[in-house]
C-alpha cells in the first residue's frame, strides 16, 4: 500500500438547535415567526480515507452523553438506490431518513460520496438530549447540507416537510424573522434580547412531540389560516419590540388564545399550569418539548414551582440562548 492509499482527510461542521418564540402551525402558511438558534446543537465529524477496498460509509451518532445511539455501514448502493434498514437496526426510522437525505444529497450534488474506494467515517455528536425536541433532524439536515453542498431547505423538504424555519436556525447566528414567500424560505436576522430576559424560563415538559404529525392534525381541521395571518405578523413584532414583562406576557397570552382558535388546542396553560403566577406558552408544536414561563416571581420560585409539578427540567434564558 502507498503513501497515497493512507491518505485521510477529517471535516468538521456544526449547526445549532431551535426554539419557535412565535408564528406556530401559521408559519408554514406564510406566517411571521420568530425564531431562535439556541447554544446546544449537534456537530458532524468526517474522517475520509483512501484504502485499497470497497467503497463505504461507516456512520455513527452519539447522545449527549456520549453513548451510540444509531450505527450503520452504508455501501454506494444505499447512497445510490433504495435501501431499505436492515431488520437488525434498533432506529430502523431514523436510518432511513438518513439513507433519504443521503439520496438526495446525492442526487442534487452527484460528486458527493462518489470518491471511488474512499471510506468515509462519519460521527455526528449531539450536546442535548434528543427528546428536548430541539432540532435533532433539522441539525442533521444542516450538517450534511454543509458536507455535500446541497440545499438544506430542499432536503428538508424532501425527507421531512414543514416550513424550514429550524433549518435556517441550523446556522444562524442569532434570532431570525422567518417567513414563506410564494413557498420559498426568506428570513432576515434581528436583535432580539429582551431586557427582562432574567425573569424568562424554558420549561421541558418530559415528552418529545413529532411536529409533522402535530401540522398533520392542525392541517386535518381544514381551518382557512389567511385571516389569521396578520395578526400573527402584528403579535410577533409586539414580542419581539416589548419593553417590559408585563407587555410581553400580555403578548405571549393574546397569541395562545389566537393558535387555540385556530387549531381547536387547549392551551398548556390551562392545562397544567392554572395557578402559574405569569404566563407559560408553548414553543413550537403543541402538546409537548419546551414552554416559555415567564413571572416576575424569583428564580428560585420558579425552579420550585415547576419541579413541584414534575417538571424539573427548567432552563434560565441565559441558558438556552
Amino acid at each position: 500500500m502507498n503513501a497515497a492509499d493512507n491518505a485521510s482527510d477529517v471535516q468538521h461542521f456544526s449547526a445549532r438547535g431551535k426554539l419557535l418564540l412565535s408564528g406556530e402551525y401559521l408559519v408554514a402558511h406564510g406566517g411571521l415567526a420568530l425564531a431562535m438558534p439556541v447554544r446546544f446543537g449537534q456537530q458532524l465529524e468526517v474522517k475520509t480515507t483512501s484504502v485499497n477496498e470497497t467503497a463505504a460509509l461507516h456512520w455513527e451518532s452519539q447522545e449527549e452523553t456520549g453513548a451510540v445511539w444509531l450505527s450503520a455501514q452504508l455501501l454506494p448502493d444505499d447512497w445510490t438506490s433504495s435501501a431499505l434498514a436492515p431488520q437488525n437496526q434498533p432506529e430502523p426510522e431514523a436510518f432511513n431518513r438518513l439513507v433519504q437525505l443521503l439520496q438526495h444529497c446525492r442526487a442534487q450534488k452527484p460528486d458527493f460520496l462518489s470518491g471511488g474506494r474512499a471510506t468515509y467515517h462519519a460521527t455526528t455528536f449531539c450536546d442535548f438530549p434528543r427528546n428536548w425536541g430541539l432540532g435533532t433532524s433539522s441539525t442533521l439536515v444542516g450538517l450534511l447540507a454543509q458536507w455535500s453542498g446541497a440545499d438544506p431547505f430542499a432536503l428538508q423538504k424532501a425527507v421531512f416537510g414543514g416550513s424550514g424555519y429550524d433549518v435556517a436556525c441550523a446556522t444562524a447566528k442569532g434570532p431570525i424573522l422567518y417567513k414563506l414567500v410564494n413557498g420559498q424560505p426568506r428570513w432576515e436576522s434581528v436583535a432580539f434580547n429582551p431586557p427582562f430576559s432574567e425573569q424568562l424560563y424554558f420549561v421541558h415538559l418530559g415528552k418529545k412531540q413529532d411536529s409533522r404529525f402535530s401540522l398533520a392534525a392542525f392541517e386535518a381541521r381544514g381551518m382557512n389560516p389567511a385571516p389569521w395571518l396578520h395578526t400573527i405578523v402584528h403579535l410577533t413584532m409586539q414580542l419581539r419590540f416589548a419593553e417590559t414583562l408585563a407587555d410581553f406576557s400580555e403578548h405571549l397570552r393574546k397569541h395562545e388564545e389566537v393558535i387555540a382558535a385556530l387549531t381547536g388546542f387547549t392551551p398548556v396553560q390551562a392545562l397544567h399550569f392554572s395557578d402559574f403566577p405569569g404566563v407559560v406558552k408553548s414553543l413550537g408544536a403543541w402538546g409537548g418539548d419546551f414552554v416559555l414561563a415567564a413571572s416576575a416571581l424569583p428564580e428560585s420560585e420558579v425552579r420550585a414551582y415547576f419541579t413541584n409539578r414534575s417538571f424539573p427540567t427548567v432552563l434560565a434564558w441565559r441558558e438556552m440562548v
